[in-house]
């Protein structure tokens, strides 16, 4: 499975489940660190100290604003730092 297809399946559907409903979007972007398992993974690039392995996601979450109910998320964007560039996973 690749990561565009995973993306796909985390975003499919917010448009049906939040029809109808007063809903905030909340965004946020972290770094996932791997440095820990880096003898166990790769492809990954570095984060923001320039040195630990990892990966940046930046997902926008649909919760509804009367219920406080999380009803999936409407965008998930990956990327990853390379020694000349970002890479984009999607």
């Amino acid at each position: 499975m690749s990561v565009e297809e995973l993306i796909d399946g985390a975003c499919a559907d917010i448009g049906m489940r939040s029809r109808g409903r007063h809903v905030l979007a909340i965004q946020d972007s972290s770094e996932i660190n791997f440095q820990r398992h880096a003898n166990r993974v790769s492809g990954l690039g570095t984060l923001g100290n320039g040195s630990d392995l990892g990966f940046f996601i930046h997902p926008l979450l649909v919760v509804d604003a009367d219920e406080s109910a999380c009803l999936g998320l409407a965008h998930l964007h990956l990327w990853q730092r390379t020694l000349d560039r970002y890479r984009r996973c999607r």
